[in-house]
């Protein structure tokens, strides 16, 4: 289903007071850029745009302002530190005929065998991959099956394998990694040398018992 987003121009781009009050009425400040086109700053509806963004990440968005229509994809999202509130949007032009590269969520999927039978701990390393394919390819997640994986196993990103998109990342990037179980802790020192210490005196004890029998 084609995501629409309407747009209208922002005035007086950058002025913080201003930016609050567009804010506060369900605006949020975006520009949009790229395909070699001027860049161009411009007003979203909030709750049209968090609709469509919730219910898809790397949503392909037809844009529409000035009363023109492109082809866009988010890429930054700018939030406020405390509240997670939406401060402001990139939004880049995509050309069908071109590839681009996108951020995708790394999914572990399946119980790994070395975590049910050997006791080993799972290790979740990347959590998100940048892939390279065309617009239309762009997957919403990346699915690992790990229940395979055994104690002592690394999955690394160049294990894993894409249809109709590349990884970008390294390939000896680690994903996921089976742990052995945690060592028991040792027995503190000092224990060791209270019970040793008995055993000092009562030899010196002895010693002395026979001398004296002497």
């Amino acid at each position: 289903m084609e995501k629409v987003l309407n747009g209208e121009p922002r005035e007086n781009p950058g002025v913080k007071g201003v930016l609050k009050t567009l804010r506060k009425s369900g605006k949020i400040p975006a520009v949009v850029y790229g395909e070699n086109a001027p860049s161009a700053s411009i007003l979203v509806d909030a709750r049209q745009f968090l609709k469509i963004v919730s219910a898809e990440a790397n949503a392909i968005i037809k844009l529409k302002y000035l009363g023109k229509e492109e082809n866009v994809i988010v890429k930054e999202l700018q939030r406020h530190v405390v509240s997670g509130e939406i401060l402001h949007v990139d939004f880049m032009r995509i050309s069908f005929s071109e590839e681009i590269e996108v951020s995708i969520p790394v999914h572990l999927t399946g119980e790994p065998h070395g975590v049910k039978n050997q006791g080993g701990i799972l290790q979740h390393g990347v959590r998100k991959l940048t892939v390279k394919c065309m617009p239309s390819e762009i997957p919403n997640e990346i699915k690992v099956d790990i229940s395979r994986m055994q104690l002592n196993d690394v999955l690394k990103v160049g294990d894993i394998k894409l249809k109709n998109a590349s990884i970008t990342e390294g390939s000896d990037i680690i994903v996921a990694s089976i742990l052995p179980p945690m060592a028991e802790k040792p027995e503190e020192p000092g224990a060791a040398v209270e019970t040793a210490e008995p055993e000092v005196v009562e030899k010196g004890k002895k010693e002395e018992d026979k001398k004296e029998e002497k």
